[in-house]
């Protein structure tokens, strides 16, 4: 999108994915990557020979007494136990192998599989499409799986120019092209804003802000906190370094000083910055700051280091930042990209070099007692001390 380059998406959906994996491609597989011997042999007697049958209990209105009704009893030849713990990655397994018959990047979570096309020539775009759809479909009919194209829609990613309008289809059937979706729990737009997933948000938080007031008027303090963190928390943590630095993210801030209000029972003319401060709850900037300082240290081998000057001195100072991608667009330097590397380069060394777990209880405190309202305050704060 920051080269002006036409990309899309195709949101894949596959009809009973778990159910129909074929026992004996799976076994082929697995001994491919180099499980065998007794740990294949394993696998293979918790896959083969599974009975299944239905069961029902029909009570009699007027006995009050209870029947108990079963079917016939049949060999499973096909699927992954589902609920299991094994289920799920035997399915990445089988799965595993599909985006090297590609050429683009694919994004796999169990059975939500996304391709992301993008081209740099718009006359091939609308044929590249088509004909990585149509390898994908074949890979899965080869893999006995099945693509639910009713399900399955396509999102071409822009900001203003809009791209010709392209026909994505299979045997005639089309894909239908969308402006919005939810995948993994976060609403996707076409223009990246992320607006229709802070409202979405709004209304959850905004719900919970009641609940908690309720509450507060019943419970004591560590009670209303465990109420904040397992209804309001998870909702502001999750993706929140992809929307935490939108437009409308002040929609949600508000959001989350309604709930601090709510808890602490006070009007909107007072100030909640001394309640996050004894609560010991971020405000969601410094959340924001939180989980993308987080991301960067898990995932610094994602970033590429920033040791440009050939220089000691300032080699040595740069030695443990991350390189910033440059932009052309807003779009990019307000991105997960810019904004984590930005906010990581921000901390002293001497807090990067520690631990994961000691860097997180060490951040997580300077961010309660410093309180930020806005990510701008942390990137100018001249003076960041951690004790």
């Amino acid at each position: 999108m920051d080269k002006r380059n036409p990309i899309c998406a195709i949101f894949m959906d596959m009809s009973k994915a778990f159910d129909s994996v074929d026992h004996n491609i799976l076994l082929q597989k697995l001994d491919s990557y180099g499980i065998r011997g007794k740990a294949l042999d394993l696998i293979h007697s918790y896959l083969c020979d599974r009975k299944q049958l239905t069961e029902i209990t029909r009570i009699c209105l007027k006995t009050r007494d209870e029947k108990t009704y079963r079917s016939q009893t049949r060999t499973v030849k096909l699927g992954v136990p589902q609920g299991s713990v094994l289920g799920p990655l035997l399915f990445l397994i089988y799965i595993n192998d599909l985006p090297r018959h590609i050429k683009h990047p694919m994004v796999l979570f169990a059975d939500d599989s996304t391709v992301i096309i993008k081209c740099n020539n718009q006359n091939d775009y609308e044929n590249e499409i088509n004909e990585t759809l149509r390898t994908i479909i074949k890979w899965l009919i080869d893999n006995n799986l099945k693509i639910n194209l009713d399900k399955t829609h396509i999102m071409h990613f822009h900001q203003r120019t809009q791209p010709k309008s392209t026909n994505v289809n299979y045997n005639g059937q089309t894909v239908e092209s969308v402006t919005n979706t939810k995948f993994l729990g976060i609403n996707i737009d076409y223009r990246l804003s992320w607006t229709t997933h802070i409202d979405n948000l709004c209304k959850r938080i905004n719900k919970s802000s009641f609940a908690l007031y309720k509450l507060s008027k019943i419970v004591n303090k560590e009670a209303i906190l465990t109420a904040y963190h397992g209804l309001v928390a998870p909702l502001l943590r999750y993706g929140i370094i992809f929307w935490g630095n939108s437009v409308d993210k002040e929609f949600i801030f508000k959001a989350q000083k309604k709930c601090i209000r709510a808890m602490c029972q006070i009007n909107s003319t007072i100030s909640c910055q001394p309640y996050f401060k004894n609560l010991k709850i971020l405000t969601l900037p410094s959340l924001y700051i939180y989980e993308s300082s987080i991301f960067v240290k898990s995932n610094v081998s994602y970033y590429k280091t920033a040791v440009k000057s050939y220089y000691r001195k300032l080699r040595d100072k740069k030695r443990l930042e991350v390189q910033i991608p440059y932009g052309k667009t807003a779009l990019l330097n307000k991105s997960i990209l810019c904004m984590t590397s930005l906010i990581y380069n921000k901390l002293p060394d001497d807090i990067k070099q520690l631990p994961i777990h000691q860097f997180k209880k060490k951040l997580h405190a300077f961010l309660i007692d410093r309180c930020y309202y806005d990510v701008k305050d942390y990137l100018s704060d001249k003076n960041i001390v951690f004790h």
